[in-house]
């Protein structure tokens, strides 16, 4: 990290009409930011005449003492950063074309964590979205997953939350400085999610409360994470901007479907109507879509098939199947058990972490013998 450029980063977003791609441009031009302020403060850089009039020499050094104003902010708020010309920027958030130059943070995060999702969802949630919430994190323990969220009353504390409650890192994006915690009644995690994860915003410490970041928060969610997931959302809501956002940044989308009577199952139903979002109805649509090779987790393999292990009738089809095949792919295995391939992953998904069956490479699966 080289904390010589931070100043000229504060700069650098401060310039009207210069957003996140265009620093972007000028960082990749220049060699660091400090000679992109330089080339500012000579001139060099052709940029909107109604710009270039509203960064004088005297605006861009009032600009450079206030950001050193800032830093000594963050130096007593325990706030650090990234500079998206560090190698340990998030590699997930780079790929994004509009990600921030600067990333605040708090916390212990996993910047690039083997798996990471994003959950979202409306403030005023249902016990039906609260509840899948809930089971859909306590799934994901065994696979220790990342859990991404707005820190937002309803399906965002609730994610928070749930993750803390099964060991998983939770990492809360924030619209706003790092110097304070919004809900004011949500500070009371703040400790713990430190311990556990961090916050993250890439608004500093003077910037004012404004509806707009939100917007820009949302990206910072959909880009940080492998999938995002919109538990419930009425038919407008920051969570189908952020799904949006996710699909443009070519993620995974998925959305919990509801009752068509339901207002707070509007948005999610209208994304798994027009195709944005993939239907999710427990952690193993999420395992099998994303691919996730649960092999490689580290967890006690059954040496023989468990006994007394109860199995419903669809549980023991497959099993069937398994032995008198000793190995089988998913597509196969849900063609002959007559069902679907998402139900299929869903069962062979318990029926591994019961034991009775482990994934192979190549989306197969075998039966433990």
């Amino acid at each position: 990290m080289h904390e010589e450029f931070l100043p000229y980063l504060l700069v650098l977003k401060k310039i009207p009409g210069v957003g996140d791609i265009r620093a972007r441009e000028l960082l990749q031009k220049f060699n660091n930011p400090q000679e992109v302020y330089q080339a500012l403060y000579n001139k060099e850089i052709k940029l909107a005449t109604s710009t270039m009039k509203a960064i004088s020499s005297n605006i861009l050094q009032n600009w450079l003492d206030e950001a050193y104003v800032e830093i000594d902010n963050m130096q007593k708020n325990n706030i650090d950063y990234l500079y998206i010309g560090d190698p340990a920027y998030p590699n997930r958030l780079k790929q994004c074309e509009d990600a921030p130059i600067v990333l605040f943070y708090k916390g212990n995060i996993t910047w690039n964590a083997p798996r990471s999702v994003s959950i979202v969802g409306t403030r005023t949630a249902t016990p039906y979205g609260l509840e899948f919430c809930r089971e859909l994190i306590s799934d994901l323990q065994v696979l220790d997953v990342q859990i991404v969220s707005g820190l937002a009353f309803g399906i965002d504390i609730q994610a928070h939350l749930a993750a803390l409650d099964h060991g998983l890192e939770t990492v809360a994006c924030l619209a706003h400085g790092l110097h304070t915690t919004s809900p004011a009644s949500h500070a009371k995690y703040a400790e713990e999610i430190q311990e556990n994860g961090g916050f993250v915003s890439e608004f500093p410490t003077d910037a004012i409360m404004d509806k707009k970041n939100f917007v820009r928060r949302n990206r910072i969610i959909a880009g940080l994470s492998q999938a995002t997931v919109v538990v419930e959302s009425p038919k407008r809501g920051g969570s189908l901007l952020t799904a949006d956002m996710a699909n443009s940044y070519n993620r995974e989308v998925f959305a919990l479907p509801g009752r068509i009577d339901n207002i707070k199952s509007t948005g999610c139903n209208t994304l798994i109507k027009t195709n944005q979002a993939r239907l999710i109805q427990s952690a193993a649509d999420l395992v099998y879509i994303l691919n996730w090779d649960l092999d490689k987790i580290s967890k006690p393999k059954a040496t023989q098939i468990p006994l007394f292990v109860d199995l419903n009738p669809e549980e023991e089809k497959l099993c069937d199947i398994l032995r008198a095949k000793g190995k089988e792919s998913l597509d196969i295995l849900a063609i002959e058990a007559a069902m679907s391939p998402q139900k299929a992953a869903g069962l062979l998904l318990g029926l591994e972490l019961k034991g009775l069956v482990r994934t192979l490479p190549g989306k197969q699966f075998e039966i433990i013998n």
